[in-house]
Order: structure tokens, then C-alpha cells, then sequence
């Protein structure tokens, strides 16, 4: 496998003889900046801002490129959630022309020293991160696209980006809060840990594509052909999957004894550090399915119960 991996900024690149120069020159570029000093790279959005990325790793396949983002919730615009995240959540084939830009610190001034484009491209898949009470780390998701082919463009002057102050949020992978909806109500206050749920297309392709809004000044537009391209199959949502205190539990003991077929809603809270709300991926149509209870208590002393359940489809709001 042959790719390209930056992490916090700095880039390892691994050139093949198949990959093509122009990117391979670019990404030069861009690695020689990185020695001389701090680099960053930001996602760009049919031309605006969308947000820092923290580590990318880019695989080249034989259609092209697959690109996974690594990126920290709240340093990302709130144009990269309403615009590229939610409609591909929802099923929407969002396209865009997405640009990672280089920008080097090492004069002192933000300078951008290499940008890689790519026409047309929707999310293919969005993984919200594990989340787990006894976590000390930052919390992350990933979004990945494929795209026939990253190439380098004419370098423009720096994006817009907030300043030091807006980045001070730190979202911890240990501040969630787990919510049910319906009638009796189900209490999950003694959820410890929430796995890593993943969204992406049944059938390889979302069911819908988004109309594409006016380009920014700068960004290329796409060929009308595909401003509207649909498929069947639309998006699918692994199960979720928490652990629950033993003593706790019997709420949703019942609920697979007793009903089921029975579908709730619910919603993961992303805290910030003073407790309060950040954001919430709501969970639709969830059934209950399977019921696990460990062997052994864990390091807490505590006897943890997993439960599964599917997920209908989900929805992202960024803010209280």
C-alpha cells in the first residue's frame, strides 16, 4: 500500500513509481516546508475555510485516492457541519471541491507553501469517536472520501481561520452524556463507555445528491453532470454499542424481554469541559438486540453489561 500520512502537521511522504509527479512534487513542497518549521494543514470547501485538520493519511487505490481526515470537533467551522457533514448524514451525496492547504510558520508569517485539490467530492465515510469515562484523550472523528486523483493547484494567499482564542475548547473523550426517549424512561447515567459508531453508504453510494450551492471566488465548479448525481442504496449506521453497570441495567433487560420490536430515539452528548453541551448526535429507530454481561468486573470493581443496538440513522447539531 502506497500513502501518504501527515501527522500534526508534518508529512511522511511515501512516492511511488505509479503516483503522479505533479502530486509528488507538491507534497515535496510541502514536506520541505514542514522541516523548516510548523506547518498546518486546513480543509478547505468549495473555496471557504472549513477548519485545521489534526492527521490525514491519503492511500492511493486503483480509482484514485482514499483520504481520511482526522480532525478535532471544535476547531472546524460551523460551515463544515452544515454544508459537507449533516447532508452526508443524512443520506445526501454533498459534492464539493475540497482543498488541503499547507501553510508553513517557519518566517514567523503564515505562509501557504503547497495545495492539493480534488473536484467533486462527497464524504464516504464519518466515524464518531470511542468515548469512555476513564479517557484522557482529546476526543476526534474521522471523515474519508475517495477521489480519482489529488492534484496540486496554483498555492493562494492563507485561508481565514479563527484566532488562538476560539480554539481554547477542548473536547475530552470522557465528557458524554447518553440519552433515551420514550416512555418508561431509561436511565443512562451509568454508562461508562460508548464504541466508535461509523456512518457510510449502503450499497457504496448515498441515495441523494445535495444541489451544490454558488461557488466561492477562487474554486472551480463542478460539471453540471454530476451536480445532481443520485444512486440507490442510501447511508447505513453500526450498531450502538455501550456498557452499562451491572446494577443498572435491568431497564434494558426488559426492554429485550419484554419488547423487542420496540424503536426508540435517543442522543450522544459531546460535553464540553465545564459540562455543558457542545454538540449531540441524535439516534433514530434504535431496537435493542443483544444483552452481554462480562465475566469479570472490570478495573473499577464495577460489573459492566454491554448492550447492542441498531440505529436507524443518525443526525449531527453542533451547538447547545
Amino acid at each position: 500500500m502506497q500513502g501518504i500520512r501527515m501527522m500534526a502537521g508534518l508529512l511522511t511522504v511515501l512516492v511511488g513509481a505509479s503516483m503522479s509527479e505533479g502530486v509528488a512534487q507538491g507534497l515535496g513542497a510541502n514536506q520541505q516546508a514542514a522541516q523548516g518549521g510548523m506547518a498546518e494543514t486546513y480543509l478547505s470547501l468549495d473555496g471557504e475555510s472549513a477548519g485545521p485538520i489534526a492527521t490525514m493519511v491519503q492511500t492511493q487505490t486503483a480509482a484514485g485516492f482514499d483520504v481520511k481526515l482526522n480532525l478535532a470537533p471544535p476547531l472546524m467551522s460551523p460551515h463544515f457541519y452544515t454544508s459537507w457533514l449533516a447532508p452526508a448524514l443524512q443520506g445526501q451525496k454533498p459534492l464539493k471541491t475540497v482543498r488541503l492547504l499547507s501553510i508553513s510558520m517557519a518566517s514567523g508569517t503564515r505562509q501557504v507553501v503547497a495545495v492539493q485539490e480534488a473536484v467533486g467530492v462527497a464524504p464516504r465515510q464519518i466515524d464518531f469517536p470511542l468515548l469512555d469515562a476513564g479517557s484522557h484523550e482529546q476526543l476526534k472523528f474521522s471523515v474519508s472520501f475517495s477521489a480519482p486523483g489529488m492534484h496540486p493547484v496554483q498555492r493562494t494567499a492563507s485561508p481565514s481561520t479563527p484566532t488562538v482564542n476560539q480554539y481554547q475548547t477542548h473536547l475530552s473523550a470522557s465528557n458524554f452524556r447518553l440519552n433515551f426517549q420514550g416512555n418508561p424512561l431509561l436511565d443512562a447515567s451509568r454508562v461508562s463507555k460508548i464504541e466508535a459508531i461509523s456512518v457510510g453508504p449502503r450499497g457504496g453510494i448515498p441515495v441523494l445528491a445535495a444541489p451544490l450551492k454558488s461557488q466561492a471566488v477562487g474554486a472551480k465548479s463542478l460539471p453540471p453532470e454530476i451536480k445532481s448525481l443520485a444512486a440507490p442504496g442510501g447511508v447505513a449506521t453500526s450498531n450502538l454499542v455501550f456498557y452499562i453497570a451491572q446494577t443498572h441495567a435491568m431497564p434494558f433487560q426488559d426492554w429485550l424481554a419484554t419488547s423487542p420490536n420496540q424503536t426508540r430515539n435517543g442522543s450522544i452528548t459531546y460535553l464540553k469541559p465545564n459540562l455543558t453541551p457542545w454538540g449531540t448526535l441524535g439516534l433514530k429507530g434504535l431496537t435493542i438486540t443483544k444483552l452481554t454481561t462480562e465475566t469479570n468486573p472490570g478495573h473499577d470493581g464495577i460489573r459492566k453489561v454491554k448492550v447492542e443496538m441498531t440505529v436507524s440513522s443518525v443526525q449531527f447539531t453542533q451547538g447547545p
